[in-house]
């Protein structure tokens, strides 16, 4: 989204801002001669070495093309001989080290330039502490190019090592080939392997990987050249992740661990003393370009008082060993910009957006021990000025109150879609004088071209959309469409409330940065019009999702088709929608297994990368945005591990209104001559029923069921619970009080057992609704 900065804060702008790494991707990881990179006081690196802690080690020369005899270069391929392309970049490690973090890399440089040991690293630790990133910063100082692959549950040999492929010839003859997968290919050309969540690994395919580093040879079978044995290239290593114990992995018993060598390979990494910890988030503050641009710097002071909050939690007597890998210094680095970006008190951003990821029955403990640390400590007076046009005000509305969505400046610097004018055909003409011409085409969506009265190209992605529903209402013309549509103006939230606006203000903090965000909460509580809501205030095309507990990596990257006699890779939609920089939503998505977040989790980390199992990479596009949205509990639901609610910018807590902000919003878009009693009356049954259905009110106390038996008093709430989504329905729907009640009647009693039918009748009179 740095097309924002660029329109609200003219002097950054330039091609090589595009997405905040075009200016290094031109230069990648190279060092010049006689340049030297400072990461820290500790490590220096120049053009053929790198130093850290005053100790030198050679960094890898790049390895020069030579000409071979025909026959032999089919033995080295042409990527194998240039591989800068695969070294990490300079926007994927870390621009700072501390002096802890030094010791490691130390530690790591030490052992990999040693030859009689052997390349093999664990580097083990709380999820946001630095693993990855540590990693690729050793591999940049170095110079060693690396094959990045995120594994999980449900991984197999076939998806890394080796493949079957349909091959067809010069004469049309299919064969099957085996063909290397990515980690085979590291072995074959000298590549670091970095495995990220080991401990997410099938036992089959680690056995695999040692078995290899064991031998030095790697053993394939059913290749062109028949069953061959391969030595490991000289530089082959590898260096592994794992976050220990969390959901969705396996132990990692003695035996694993010490394949990496007790003392040497096994290095275990957590979170820097507090000095430090400051140190590095105040680096890492720095390098948001968005917040640089506005001329935002952080303030020491408070970035200090956050760590000391983190180090508190982490250590807490009562709750400190379920919450230490919960605030890792990237939640951190989410809070302290999410406190320069909306103004609001550093303690309500942590109740609401970071604290969130809490186990439920000590968040209320959390909070407050944050809240009583923080006081009323802000990090500024509201959005930069700036920015201020593209993000709601400090200031939302009263309580009870609701008010219109207000639209926000553009943050894209969108090219106007392209309009094919050359569609072959007789133009349609529609009622309103717009003239359509559609085209079929082979791959893709038809082609649309259209033109209002005045014969001018419709390019707006809105009008385009009422250009579509005509066709549709008129002659029953339904296109099917590229990804990425903006939202329907009746599928986003009809209203702001000041709870909703609380919510939109931290929910735009984290996308504008670039962070994905989820919101949680029951069902019907307004999540995902909510993200549409964000995605329609700037106007952004969106893609949107739904996972199931049968949704699998396959269905987000790409899948093996037959094309033109031969298997090739087909992207999905997802990855699709990844690399044109769409905004994404997804809903449930805590009804996916781990292995599925894994995918989503590259590409939010650093690098923002997949890897598929035949090695091509696909990077997010600069404006790609996630918003996910999933139900705290219900039938398929799994828990979220801290690794993947870590990736979150901000984890949004979310709930139905208070009685007062529903009425408000059902007010908002009832008839004009809606009964305001009748609608406080649903909202104030349906808010009694959810507290009893919740155990937060005693059958007795709840109003209307005083009498009832606590058996029954549940049957009748589980029928007058009505969601938010459900009430503004029948609000929006409805001409006049007396059919909004019939509705509302129909609704709760249709089905009801005899017995629940004759206590609900009552609980109805008592609120109006008889």
């Amino acid at each position: 989204m740095l097309d924002l900065i660029r329109r609200l804060i003219p002097e950054i702008g330039g091609p090589a801002h595009e997405d905040g790494r075009a200016e290094e991707e031109a230069t990648g990881q190279k060092i010049a001669p006689g340049e030297v990179l400072q990461l820290g006081p500790e490590v220096e690196i120049g053009h053929d070495w790198f130093e850290v802690k005053g100790r030198r080690f050679p960094r890898l020369k790049e390895r020069v093309r030579q000409a071979l005899p025909e026959d032999a270069s089919h033995f080295r391929p042409a990527e194998a001989d240039d591989f800068s392309q695969s070294v990490p970049r300079r926007h994927e490690i870390f621009a700072h080290l501390t002096a802890d973090m030094a010791d490691l890399l130390e530690r790591i440089a030490e052992i990999d330039s040693n030859p009689r040991l052997g390349s093999m690293m664990l580097i083990s630790g709380p999820t946001g502490c630095g693993k990855t990133t540590l990693a690729k910063t050793y591999c940049f100082a170095a110079n060693l190019p690396i094959t990045e692959l995120n594994f999980s549950g449900d991984s197999t040999l076939t998806d890394f090592f080796h493949r079957t492929e349909v091959i067809t010839d010069a004469a049309g003859t299919q064969t099957t080939q085996v063909m290397l997968g990515p980690a085979a290919e590291a072995m074959l050309y000298g590549k670091k392997l970095l495995i990220n969540e080991l401990n997410m690994l099938p036992a089959d395919l680690m056995s695999a990987i040692t078995s290899a580093v064991d031998t030095g040879r790697l053993l394939l079978s059913s290749t062109r050249m028949g069953n061959v044995e391969i030595a490991l290239h000289e530089d082959f290593g590898i260096i592994a992740t794992a976050n220990p114990d969390y959901i969705g992995t396996s132990e990692m018993g003695k035996p694993l661990r010490r394949r990496f060598g007790v003392g040497l390979g096994d290095i275990t990494m957590g979170f820097l003393p507090p000095e430090q910890e400051t140190e590095s988030l105040l680096a890492e503050f720095g390098r948001i370009r968005l917040l640089e641009a506005a001329g935002i710097e952080a303030d020491p002071g408070i970035a200090e008082r956050l760590v000391a909050v983190a180090d508190r939690l982490r250590n807490h007597q009562d709750f400190g060993a379920r919450m230490r890998d919960r605030i890792s210094t990237r939640a951190l680095l989410h809070w302290l910009a999410t406190g320069y970006l909306t103004g609001l008190p550093m303690a309500e951003i942590g109740a609401r957006a970071v604290l969130t990821i809490a186990p439920g029955d000590i968040f209320d403990e959390v909070a407050r021990t944050a809240a009583k640390m923080l006081g009323g400590l802000r990090a500024a007076d509201g959005p930069p000025r700036r920015l201020a046009g593209a993000l709601l005000s400090r200031k939302g509305p009263e309580p009870g109150q609701a008010v219109p969505v207000p639209e926000l400046d553009h943050p894209l610097e969108e090219e106007p879609d392209a309009v094919d004018e050359s569609v072959d055909g007789a133009a349609i003409e529609l009622s309103d004088g717009v003239r359509v011409a559609v085209a079929p085409r082979e791959a893709g969506a038809p082609r649309l071209a259209a033109f209002d009265r005045r014969g001018q190209p419709i390019s707006d992605r809105s009008e385009l959309a009422t250009v579509r529903s005509q066709l549709r209402r008129q002659l029953n013309i339904n296109l099917p469409q590229p990804l990425g549509n903006p939202p329907e103006r009746d599928r986003i939230l009809p209203c702001l409330t000041g709870t909703t606006h609380g919510a939109l203000q931290l929910a735009q903090s984290a996308v504008l940065l670039g962070w994905p965000v989820l919101l949680r909460g029951p069902s019907g509580c307004g999540k995902s019009a909510l993200a549409r809501t964000l995605a329609a205030q700037w106007h952004l095309p969106v893609v949107e999702f739904s996972f199931t507990g049968e949704t699998d990596k396959s269905d987000l990257t790409a899948v093996r088709q037959m094309r033109a006699g031969r298997t090739r890779w087909n992207v999905q939609a997802f990855m699709e929608a990844v690399q044109a920089g769409y905004f994404v939503i997804i809903n449930e998505y805590n009804l996916a297994y781990p292995d599925v977040h894994s995918i989503i989790n590259g590409l939010f980390d650093k690098a923002g990368l997949v890897t598929l199992p035949d090695g091509s990479q696909f990077r997010a596009h600069p404006h790609f945005r996630l918003v996910a949205t999933a139900a705290p509990d219900g039938p398929g639901v799994k828990p979220l591990n801290e690794g993947v609610e870590n990736r979150f910018g901000a984890v949004i807590a979310m709930d139905y209104p208070p009685p007062e902000e529903e009425r408000a919003i059902l007010a908002a878009i009832a008839a004009p001559d809606a009964d305001p009693q009748v609608l406080d009356s649903l909202c104030q049954l349906a808010n009694t029923s959810r507290r009893l259905l919740a155990g937060d009110l005693d059958e007795q106390a709840g109003e209307g069921f005083g009498n009832i038996p606590p058996d029954l008093a549940s049957g009748v709430a589980e029928r007058t619970a009505l969601t938010t989504a459900e009430l503004v329905m029948l609000a929006r729907g409805s001409r006049d009080r007396a059919e909004l009640v019939a509705w509302y009647r129909r609704g709760v009693i249709e089905g009801a057992s005899e017995e629940i039918e004759r206590v609900l009748e009552p609980v109805l009179a008592n609120y109006g609704l008889a």
